[in-house]
């Protein structure tokens, strides 16, 4: 699994400089999914999505800008992620499917969260409702717009109903933030004066135990306010395992013969090459 979340601040076509950042950005990660926030557009054609992701080997949903603001687009790779239906609501755009090699559905949603007060309690209840699915992974990433504690902001105001709004429903829904490496902040005022945490990825705890060593980390800033943010798990940093052995298999003694045989084998195998060296 390995996924790219970011705020791209306008999709223009005269920001041909921010378009070639996205596309070196793209190419070097590879993501299975990448979750798109203010794409400021009310249309996205297979010719723009095509020319970010490199290839023909794509899918994409997209969610049309409202007013000035908004614009979801997710894009991902059908080989990696078979999608059976979306699911859309204000603010937010998913997408429901099966990671190739894994049997349980997966539901990603990208984000991008309301200021308005009134506007995030309904936002809240609406991503309560959806997750009512009985689904084994959720993904959901990105530009929440609140922040979770004090610490997450500088120079900023910290609004403690609006933290505690954002807190509940984590605990509600029993979701899980995967820690963030690399910047503390995620989005930087033009002046560099204000710094605040907005983006991030929570999970299903299901999603812990399915993928090994699930990481997160910001990505450089270029032509954005916010940092990219990207999910991965263990195998696509270093490629699949060869073999996996669980602790358990040592515990009860019950496979003390199998372990015996098997290094019994390897003592011969090796034996036997020493001997063919040596004749």
């Amino acid at each position: 699994m390995k996924i790219i979340s970011i705020n791209v601040c306008g999709l223009r076509k005269l920001e041909k400089e921010k378009f070639r950042w996205l596309k070196k950005l793209i190419h070097f990660h590879n993501p299975d999914v990448l979750a798109i926030q203010e794409s400021k557009r009310k249309n996205v054609k297979d010719g723009l999505v095509e020319m970010l992701w490199g290839h023909q080997n794509f899918n994409f949903v997209f969610k049309s800008v409202i007013g000035f603001s908004g614009g979801l687009i997710l894009i991902w790779d059908p080989s990696r992620f078979n999608v059976v239906g979306t699911v859309e609501r204000d603010y937010f755009l998913g997408i429901r499917g099966r990671w190739v090699g894994k049997s349980a559905d997966s539901i990603i949603i990208n984000v991008y969260g309301p200021h308005n007060d009134n506007l995030k309690h309904k936002f809240w209840k609406s991503l309560e409702n959806i997750m009512q699915v009985n689904i084994d992974y959720w993904v959901l990433c990105r530009d929440f717009n609140e922040v979770r504690k004090r610490s997450e902001r500088k120079n900023c105001d910290f609004i403690a109903n609006r933290a505690k709004m954002f807190n509940d429903f984590i605990d509600t829904m029993h979701l899980i933030e995967i820690p963030m490496g690399g910047t503390k902040f995620t989005i930087f005022s033009d002046d560099s004066l204000k710094y605040r945490k907005l983006d991030r990825f929570l999970v299903s705890e299901g999603c812990l135990g399915s993928w090994e060593g699930i990481t997160a980390r910001t990505l450089d800033r270029e032509h954005s306010d916010h940092c990219p943010i990207i999910l991965k798990d263990l195998d696509n940093d270093f490629g699949p395992r060869p073999t996996r052995i669980f602790n358990n298999w040592f515990g009860d003694g019950t496979n003390d013969d199998l372990i015996k045989d098997a290094w019994g084998l390897v003592l011969e195998i090796q034996g036997l090459i020493v001997s063919s060296v040596i004749s």
